[in-house]
């Protein structure tokens, strides 16, 4: 089911997407398999996010943090985090999450980059200035 809505993702048909992982997260909770729940709940925050419904988007990649993620996924996670809050345009709440990807690679500078214009745009210049930098 994750690969089918993989393939739906890819071809841009997200309805049929989240059709799929929502049934497959179902399925998965009820087989009591935390690592598989988390990586649907993953998939399924990033298909939420292609929609523009980052509200739910929010609400499946933070449950998917509290799960048994790959430690790999993690920066991805909280940088959609972070994404998802500045589309809202709640720009505060987006620092962390940026700080939590700068924090797991320090080197990848879109992350400071996006954590430089949430600073900005809550007036926090001098931050945003050193991540600019």
């Amino acid at each position: 089911m994750r690969n089918r809505a993989k393939t739906y993702f890819k071809q841009k048909n997200y309805p049929a997407a989240i059709k799929v992982l929502e049934t497959a997260l179902e399925l998965a909770e009820n087989m009591d398999d935390p690592t598989l729940t988390t990586q649907i709940l993953y998939q399924l925050g990033l298909t939420y996010f292609a929609c523009k419904l980052y509200r739910k988007c929010l609400k499946r990649l933070k449950l998917s943090l509290h799960g048994q993620t790959y430690p790999s996924y993690e920066p991805d996670i909280y940088y959609h985090i972070g994404l998802a809050y500045a589309r809202l345009e709640k720009f505060e709440k987006s620092i962390f999450p940026f700080t939590r990807c700068i924090e797991r690679i320090p080197t990848d500078v879109i992350y400071m980059h996006e954590r430089a214009k949430a600073h900005q745009m809550i007036d926090m210049h001098d931050e945003a200035v050193k991540d600019f930098d």
